[in-house]
């Protein structure tokens, strides 16, 4: 989604080439480039942003801060994508609906989820699923409670894979480093179950491109 855009491609190429020259460092685990329109977000300014106290208060701490009160993610990983979305909130209806969406289902007061009790009633935060045996179809209702925990779970066993993976990529990275890598690729297929019955689209794409790579794990077995 760059091609029109022939300088931004230009200068992301002079940014890599500066990364080669002055970081002596493998880079590929940069894969793409992808567009940044500003439009898509409500610009703050430095000003704005530290008199509202956003992540920083006027005292310069972190207590009481609009971020200090709303983080409650498991994964290092997660209050850095926090941080980022309250240091730029989406100025687009159709983005805002779809992380809402996302939200919603998790924390169980969402219409998305929900599907026609067959006795009539409502299956008010409950999650529909289906399989098939032998022919016979059964359905199990989940309790949005229960996806929201068991997502909760193995995020908590994850840590930080970011920044793992930039100092695997980046050549500085110990046998204890990749044996922790290891370990997060073998909670992926967790998380990719524990979502899989999610119907937002936001969770939905997530679910899709999990991938847990039993491949790499073997090599770590066996290499290690």
């Amino acid at each position: 989604g760059v091609e029109d855009l022939k300088q931004g491609v230009t200068a992301a190429g002079a940014v890599m080439n500066y990364l080669e020259e002055t970081q002596k460092q493998n880079l590929l685990h940069i894969k793409s480039v992808r567009r940044h329109d500003v439009g898509d977000f409500i610009t703050l300014d430095t000003s704005t942003k530290r008199n509202l106290e956003i992540s920083s208060s006027l005292s310069g701490s972190n207590e009481g801060t609009l971020f200090a009160v709303l983080d409650k993610t498991e994964t290092p990983m997660g209050g850095r994508m926090l941080k980022r979305w309250i240091h730029q909130p989406l100025n687009k209806l159709e983005a805002v609906r779809s992380r809402l969406s996302a939200v919603e289902e998790l924390v169980g007061k969402s219409e998305v989820g929900r599907r026609p009790d067959p006795s009539g009633s409502q299956s008010e935060g409950l999650l529909t699923e289906k399989s098939e045996v032998g022919g016979q179809r059964s359905v199990r209702r989940t309790p949005y409670g229960e996806v929201r925990g068991q997502t909760l779970e193995v995020l908590r066993r994850i840590g930080d894979l970011e920044r793992l993976n930039t100092k695997i990529c980046t050549g500085r990275a110990n046998p204890r480093d990749v044996i922790a890598l290891k370990f997060i690729l073998s909670e992926i297929g967790n998380l990719k179950t524990a979502i899989a019955n999610c119907t937002s689209p936001t969770l939905a794409s997530i679910h899709d491109r999990l991938q847990p790579l039993p491949e790499i794990i073997s090599l770590i077995e066996h290499g290690i």
